[in-house]
């Protein structure tokens, strides 16, 4: 789930979901209760995707009429951005990315701003250093730097560059705000602070419900559903997924988050698939038919599961999807000792454009599958356990050290508790060696 809480996080800037300022709050969260039924009356995404299309066709016919106009590529390149957030098509994505790179090589007028729109979109296909690039040129031409800062911090977190990270978001003037506080809570969940995570989440969530901004509402409310489910704290996390998606009815990520609640803390995998086929009605993500593979998995129809993961893997491979789904593909190449020398290429890569707790868990793990067990090993104690508190990346290792007890148990201690982040699938392997302790 991690992937698009990550990308919502970018998304908060002045050019919110249109739909948003328009939708009509209308069932109070206490009415909902835990069904399909009562969720599908509130997850309403077709009027949104109505009024984004409305507004590219608006866009459009200014932008074709004073072609030279940057202001109306920039505005259209924010209307295809909001329909990928709703629909997940990548093609959208890439049309904003298009019409902000030209509208980049034209702008006279706001030239840094433009810069972390593209870097923003750059982000948002895990383009990290091209994004880099882009934030350093806004922070030199000197327009609004707190804002460049903030991005800093957020690119250089993304790429491993922690004390620059860190230095970036120190250096920011203004730390009551809202952008502020939310980075000070991702660098809290980074370090494994989740306590303090939601604390400041909530300083936040303050800030937006004074100022009444519903898109800050529903992204706040969609990330605390994330991390008070990884606190354990289920009926919290469940109500503000359905918060969000009061606000904003298009909000397919929490209409996840509420999959996912059904699927890895109720069993209930019938209702978890609903839920997700209500989302594909309109929204094409793979991230829905991954975790309806899982689904498949847990119920035991594993050629239904590898069905959905291979059509996930010749999509995302011929789709302009970029190194967005490399953990996906990796993943699908080191099974079974496939593709070793895929996955080593992937891998590669990975290390190429960060040096992340992620990617270096990547190399150890291709490196283990080939027999390279003691450098795997090394890697590990190095550069991902002293670094990450990440269970999905801790639990991984746990079969590599199976053979140290005291690295076994350090690893079984992070992790024995993440049943609900991990999910039913990947919890089965830390269940089985928390029986051999």
């Amino acid at each position: 789930m991690n992937f698009f809480k990550t990308l919502l996080l970018y998304s908060v800037s002045a050019s919110l979901l249109i739909s948003i300022g328009c939708t009509d709050i209308s069932t109070p969260t206490a009415s909902i209760n835990n069904n399909s039924t009562a969720h599908s009356s509130i997850y309403q995404p077709q009027s949104t995707l109505d009024l984004i299309q409305k507004e590219i066709r608006f866009w459009t016919d200014k932008m074709e009429k004073t072609p030279s106009s940057t202001s109306y590529h920039s505005r259209l390149a924010g209307a295809y951005a909001q329909h990928f957030d709703a629909t997940g098509n990548i093609q959208s994505l890439k049309m904003a990315e298009t019409l902000l790179t030209e509208a980049m090589e034209k702008e006279v007028l706001n030239p840094a701003g433009i810069r972390r729109s593209l870097a923003r979109n750059y982000i948002s296909q895990h383009r990290f250093n091209e994004a880099l690039q882009l934030v350093e040129q806004a922070y030199e031409i000197g327009h609004k730097k707190d804002a460049s800062r903030l991005m800093l911090f957020d690119v250089h977190l993304e790429l491993g560059n922690t004390e620059k990270a860190i230095a970036y978001l120190e250096a920011v003037g203004d730390k009551e705000g809202f952008n502020y506080i939310i980075r000070q809570a991702k660098w809290s969940d980074h370090e494994g602070h989740l306590d303090q995570t939601i604390a400041l989440m909530n300083d936040a969530k303050i800030i937006a419900e004074e100022s009444k901004n519903k898109g800050l509402m529903n992204w706040v409310y969609s990330n605390l559903g994330d991390y008070y489910g990884h606190n354990g704290e289920i009926e919290k996390s469940r109500s503000m997924f359905e918060k969000a998606i009061e606000i904003d009815p298009s909000d397919w990520y929490s209409m996840k988050g509420l999959a996912w609640i059904e699927f890895s803390h109720e069993n209930d995998v019938d209702e978890a698939m609903q839920l997700l086929s209500q989302i594909e009605t309109t929204n094409q993500t793979p991230d829905i038919a991954l975790l309806k593979a899982d689904i498949e998995r847990i119920k035991g129809n594993e050629i239904k599961a590898n069905e959905l993961e291979a059509a996930v893997a010749t999509l995302v491979a011929q789709q302009n999807y970029g190194v967005m789904y490399n953990g996906f593909l990796f993943d699908q190449k080191l099974q079974n000792n496939r593709d070793l020398s895929g996955a080593m290429r992937l891998a590669e890569k990975e290390m190429e454009v960060r040096q992340t707790p992620d990617a270096y868990a990547m190399m150890a793990d291709v490196l283990a599958a080939s027999g390279k067990v003691k450098q795997a090993k090394e890697i590990i104690k190095t550069q991902v356990i002293p670094k990450t508190y990440e269970p999905g990346v801790l639990s991984n290792q746990l079969d590599l050290f199976a053979d140290d007890a005291a690295i076994k148990n350090y690893l079984l201690e992070q992790v024995k508790d993440a049943r609900f982040e991990l999910g039913p699938i990947e919890f089965q392997k830390v269940q089985k060696h928390i029986t051999k302790s």
